[in-house]
Order: C-alpha cells, then sequence, then structure tokens
C-alpha cells in the first residue's frame, strides 16, 4: 500500500470512528433506556437512560454477561436470553424486576435479535418505564392495565393467595395449610422440589400475615459467595475491609416485613450458625460492630432438598432444623397433582396472550394428552417455559399450540417419558447416530438444567463439564429459556 492509499485509509477509519461515536451520543441523548448484547449474552452498549431507569454506572454492566449481573428469580424472564434463544423478536412485553442496584424496574420492553449474514450476531432491547407509555397513551387494553394493576403491590410483592393457580385436593390441602401459617409469627420452612412455586407461597404468605405492610426481601442463598452473603445479610461498618461503608443488611431492611431465604440447604453451615443465633436473640451484628441491634421481622426459609435428607447430608444443621421447622409447608410437585395442568395450561395461556398480543386459544387436544403424561421435572415452571416457548414460535394469528410449536428435542423429551424409555434409542426410530446422541444430549442438559432451577455452576457440577462448554451446548441447542 503505497503513501496516499494509506492516508485513505486512515481517514476512512477516522470517519467511521466519528461516525459511531456521533451514533453512541445520539444513543445517549434518547429517552428511553437502550441495552445491546452480543451474541454470548455480553453487554456492550448501555445508555444514560436506562442508567437513570436502573439505577446503576453502566461501567458495572458494560463487558459482563447479563446472567451474572441480573438475578433474576425463578419468576422472573430475561428478554434478551429469550430472544438470544429463539432468534424471534420479544415486543410489548411488560416485565418487571429489581435492577443491580437493588431499585425496583417496571418497564415495557421491545428486545430485537440482531443478524449479519443471516447468523445472529447480538441482540438489543428498549426500554420504556411502564407508567410513562401509558400516561400519554389510551392505547392499553383495560385488562392489561388491571393485570399491571394487580401484580404490582407495595411491599415489593407479586402474588397473593388469590394468584395460585390449581383445585386439585393436594395443592388446596396446601394452600389451606399456609393460610393457617399465615396466621402466625412462626418462622416457616418452605419445602418443594425446583419450579413447584416456593416463593409464590412465600409472598402470598406474606400478604396475608401482620406483616404485609412491611417489605418482603427474598434472596437465593446459592447465588452469591458465602463471605458476600454474610455482608448482604447483616450488613458492614466503615474500615471492616477495603472500601467498607456503613451499610444496613436484608435483616434491617426487611424491618416489619418479611425475610426469604431460599436454598436455604446451600448455605454454609458456619452461617447458618449464625443465622440461628439471630431467630433465636432476635438480634444480629454488623460485620465490624461490637454493637447489637434488634430485628423484627418474620422469616420464611425454603429448600429444594427434602429436610430431613438435608439434616442427614450435613446440608442443614439439626438445631437450625428444629428452630425453622416448627411451621414446615410441603409444596407437592406436578405430577403428584397432574389434574391442575389443564388450569395451568389456561392461565399461562391467558398471561402471555396479554403480554405478546396474542389471541391463543388452547393446546391442541392431542399435546393436552401428552402433557397429562408427562413427569414434569421442572415443575410448574418447566410448564409455564414450555407454553412461552411455543408462542414465541406461532404466528400472531394462530389460536391452537401443536406440536409444530415445540422443539424436538421436547417432543422427544414427551415420548421418552411417555414410553418410560428414551425414545432416540428405540430401534425403529428413524433418527441418524448423530441426531439421536444430540436429542440424548438435549434432553440431559435440559432436565439438570430444570433439577438446578437454571443455576450454571450447579448444572455444570453436575454434568461434570466446563461453564464454557455448557454455555456453548446451551447454545447450541437453544435452551436459554430454562436459565433463570
Amino acid at each position: 500500500m503505497n503513501h496516499s492509499d494509506q492516508t485513505k485509509s486512515d481517514t476512512t477509519i477516522a470517519q467511521l470512528q466519528r461516525k459511531i461515536r456521533m451514533l453512541v451520543d445520539i444513543i445517549d441523548h434518547l429517552d428511553v433506556g437502550i441495552h445491546a448484547s452480543d451474541k454470548y449474552g455480553v453487554t456492550f452498549l448501555f445508555n444514560s437512560a436506562l442508567e437513570k431507569m436502573e439505577g446503576v454506572d453502566r461501567k458495572d454492566i458494560i463487558g459482563k454477561d447479563v446472567r451474572d449481573v441480573y438475578k433474576f428469580t425463578k419468576d422472573e424472564v430475561s428478554s434478551q436470553l429469550t430472544v438470544l434463544g429463539t432468534k424471534l423478536p420479544w415486543l410489548n412485553k411488560h416485565i418487571e424486576y429489581i435492577s443491580p442496584s437493588g431499585k425496583a424496574v417496571d418497564g415495557l420492553l421491545d428486545t430485537y435479535p440482531y443478524c449479519e449474514n443471516e447468523k445472529l450476531a447480538g441482540v438489543f432491547t428498549i426500554s420504556t418505564p411502564f407508567d410513562k407509555v401509558f400516561a400519554s397513551s389510551n392505547s392499553a387494553p383495560p385488562e392489561k392495565l388491571i393485570f399491571h394493576k394487580r401484580l404490582n403491590k407495595k411491599n415489593g410483592t407479586h402474588y397473593d393467595f388469590d394468584s395460585l393457580v390449581g383445585n386439585s385436593k393436594a395443592f388446596q390441602e396446601t394452600i389451606v395449610m399456609a393460610q393457617r401459617f399465615a396466621r402466625s409469627k412462626s418462622t416457616i420452612l418452605i419445602y418443594g422440589e425446583t419450579g413447584t412455586g416456593k416463593e409464590l407461597f412465600a409472598q402470598s404468605i406474606h400478604n396475608s400475615s401482620g406483616y404485609a405492610n412491611g417489605p418482603f426481601i427474598p434472596i437465593n442463598v446459592s447465588a452469591i459467595p458465602e463471605t458476600l452473603l454474610e455482608r448482604i445479610l447483616f450488613g458492614s461498618t466503615k474500615g471492616v475491609y477495603t472500601g467498607a461503608f456503613d451499610s444496613c443488611g436484608l435483616f434491617e431492611e426487611a424491618e416489619g416485613g418479611t425475610l426469604f431465604l431460599d436454598e436455604i440447604n446451600s448455605m454454609s453451615i458456619l452461617l447458618q450458625t449464625k443465622i440461628l443465633r439471630a431467630l433465636q436473640e432476635k438480634e444480629i451484628q454488623r460485620l465490624g460492630e461490637s454493637k447489637r441491634r434488634r430485628i423484627n421481622c418474620r422469616i420464611i426459609c425454603a429448600t429444594n432438598k427434602e429436610p430431613h435428607e438435608a439434616v442427614r447430608d450435613g446440608n442443614i444443621r439439626s438445631d437450625l432444623f428444629y428452630r425453622i421447622s416448627a411451621a414446615m409447608l410441603t409444596i407437592p410437585p406436578l405430577r403428584s397433582r397432574i389434574e391442575d395442568v389443564d388450569d395451568l395450561i389456561a392461565h399461562y395461556i391467558k398471561k402471555l396472550n396479554i403480554d405478546y398480543g396474542m389471541n391463543v386459544k388452547q393446546l391442541d387436544d392431542g399435546l393436552v394428552e401428552i402433557f397429562h403424561k408427562y413427569h414434569w421435572p421442572g415443575n410448574v415452571r418447566e410448564l409455564e417455559h414450555m407454553i412461552e416457548r411455543a408462542m414465541n414460535l406461532a404466528d400472531t394469528n394462530e389460536m391452537t399450540l401443536t406440536e409444530k410449536h415445540f422443539p424436538l428435542y421436547l417432543q422427544h423429551t414427551f415420548q421418552s417419558r411417555e414410553t418410560g424409555q428414551n425414545a432416540d434409542n428405540n430401534a425403529s426410530s428413524p433418527l441418524s447416530l448423530k441426531d439421536a446422541l444430540e436429542s440424548f444430549e438435549k434432553n440431559l442438559i435440559y432436565n439438570a438444567l430444570m433439577r438446578n432451577n437454571g443455576n450454571i455452576t450447579h448444572t455444570s457440577n453436575e454434568l461434570n463439564v466446563l461453564r464454557q462448554t455448557l454455555y456453548y451446548k446451551i447454545s447450541k441447542y437453544n435452551l436459554d429459556t430454562c436459565l433463570p
């Protein structure tokens, strides 16, 4: 390349860089939030409006995986991960979540895939505060406004006993027991398999209790390192470690309300000792402080492992178990209340119709029969994800969901559960060896994700694979919707 060509090339690069800076500046002046990530879910663009909406500094977001930044609960869905998995737009989605700063965000989201040469290259989301959307418009259907109002409680909850779906005897007996517990001040232990709705029951108990006017503070203890978890729960004082400042913990933030400790069986035994002491003495100490502080909040604990087995295996201290099990609630798995499947299907179709602006009426009769025979290892959450995935694949004018709306791996999973064996190992299967192995791998990863509540670390440990390998397989098989 001669000098003249080099000069032209440098000029072109400088012009492109100037245009990019200008585009970024324009995006930063928009009054809607803009969040863009690459095909792996790593954020590279986060504008000023979204900083204000979420109360965060973009420096803490850019360059990080959305899975690590946004700690979605089991009842929440990431629009970006959904679009990365389906490669389809996710439009007019009303979503409520807690930002990394702890701020409650309520917005209307449009999330789009970005493709280059017909290959997914990334995803971007346009966020508008929900109240702002309808303050200047009367276009929202009344049912959406009612739905929004019903799910927004000032104490930080979204559910009460009226939100629980199911008329089976086992489920109704569980609700009655939970309502009795709500009237007392006892610490409660909720046991249920992954996806049964432990937090839904915890919120419902809170909203029917004497603590309903106080905050509901949930935390999944399995997702947080022990050293950080202790500071989050008990608070800290300035100087106790580099960069530390005076801050209250969740026990203090839950004053007059409820602190929900999910997956307490994953908490270290040492920290369980401190939790036990706080429960017995109704006092806590911030890290680095000698002063003892009185606490006044109700504690609800949850475990996805049978409590007596957890005690036997050393996952829960026996003395802590005796302290928290005076009121113990067991939520039945979906396979034990299979008669509730029809109600749940109708509930999620109605909910997703509102979210997606669709008019789906039902599932094909053959699919309903399969749903009734399926074992549901991921319980209600798995059912919800299946319905959502099918509606993402349906056209806006379709009114019935059929097998074509469900990915092939789910159809094989249904078949294997229905026949009691792996359908892909059937000698009469038309699948090639490669397809059969891939289908088996999909099922294996899917079921492991369901058992581990979408937790990558737990799933990779169970399957004995590297996290990077697991992320690749999840992307390969479009299993992103299994992630929290």
